[in-house]
């Protein structure tokens, strides 16, 4: 069970694999600067489809946070989302539309953004200019000057963690065969295919 903000930090990185882009890195020193006198983490929701079961699961391994808010414009997936805490949390979280009104809020310290693509930037600023740790869904961005603008934000508030979620390219299997692209083992590769099947109902 983990006891410490420390550990909560350690822990998310992990379960969500995600990429931390923070500039000045995970030193213990930057650790001590996001302790707080309360020892838990009270983390807002944003988005409520098909990232936010996921994500939410793997907080289940974080004992010291609490799920403050849900936000989805979506009436219908915001209260399955409520009900979705609940059950793994034990406490139901508040509900909001507004993602304004949660980062006013003093006491939340994180908030996961799984909106959809076009809200990752705005969405993103905003929480750094609320001044609040940011756990980012990918893309992050849908133009340069996006992903510009993000690295500004986060450079004007160096004491916020920014962590992408990035987790594909974290795979074994995705690490794998990139090095064997990089040491030749296949030639000049001139063609790459994909697909992605899921069910969006």
């Amino acid at each position: 069970m983990m006891k410490t903000r420390r550990e909560f930090l350690k822990k998310s990185g992990i379960v969500s694999a995600g990429l931390l882009v923070a500039a000045n890195g995970l030193s213990a020193g930057n650790y001590s600067r996001i302790m707080g006198a309360n020892d838990r983490i009270r983390v807002a929701l944003i988005g409520c489809n098909r990232r936010f079961d996921p994500i939410s699961k793997a907080l289940t391994t974080c004992k010291n946070i609490d799920i403050a808010y849900v936000c989805d414009v979506d009436s219908r997936r915001q209260d399955k989302a409520v009900g979705r805490i609940k059950d793994l949390f034990g406490t139901a979280p508040k509900a909001q539309k507004d993602l304004r009104k949660i980062l006013e809020d003093k006491d939340v310290d994180a908030v996961f953004n799984m909106t959809p693509d076009h809200w990752h930037a705005p969405g993103g600023w905003m929480t750094m200019e609320a001044e609040k740790h940011l756990y980012l869904e990918k893309p992050v961005t849908h133009n340069p000057n996006e992903g510009e603008a993000l690295l500004r934000y986060q450079q004007r508030h160096p004491k916020l963690f920014v962590q992408v979620g990035t987790q594909q390219r974290s795979s074994v299997e995705s690490i794998d065969i990139m090095q064997q692209i990089h040491a030749g083992e296949l030639g000049d590769v001139y063609e790459a295919e994909t697909f992605y099947i899921t069910n969006r109902a």
